[in-house]
């Protein structure tokens, strides 16, 4: 498995808890100090998936989401208290859930181009750009079983 993946369903996971725990704890101080500590947990698992040189700058970009999210998470946790601090942990999370989600989906993507053999493949490009034949070969060019 690669880095990506892992770091991203490890968010996926840890952001879902803070979900669940912001609308299961009745307590201030317990969505408090729980929200805290797996944010710090993101921003952490986002910063280690940062070393790795392979990643896309897209990749890059939503880990740097990823961090902001969970740096805003742990800023509002210090500031608000009660409902406040209960609805906008479970937003954050629910944000912070979704950028990765979305990391875990363009991983599927290219795993599965990569399986296909459709690297290459270029959507919106012209045939012109891609380098693509602008013409179908002819019938005698074309390899294969004949018919006697």
């Amino acid at each position: 498995m690669s880095m990506r993946y892992i770091s991203n369903a490890a968010v996926v996971l840890l952001g879902g808890l803070v979900v669940v725990l912001s609308v299961g704890l009745h307590s201030a101080i317990g969505i408090r100090w729980a929200s805290f500590a797996i944010a710090i947990g993101i921003v952490g698992i986002a910063g280690l998936a940062e070393l790795d040189r392979r990643l896309a700058p897209i990749q890059r970009v939503l880990d740097l989401s990823m961090v902001a999210a969970a740096g805003t998470l742990i800023a509002i946790t210090d500031y608000f208290g009660g409902t406040t601090l209960k609805w906008l942990a479970f937003a954050l999370a629910l944000g912070t859930v979704g950028v990765a989600f979305a990391g875990l989906t363009l991983h599927e993507v290219e795993t599965w181009r990569a399986s296909h053999r459709l690297g290459q493949l270029h959507w919106l490009a012209s045939k012109e750009e891609v380098g693509a034949p602008t013409e179908l070969p002819k019938e005698a060019e074309i390899a294969g079983p004949r018919a006697a």
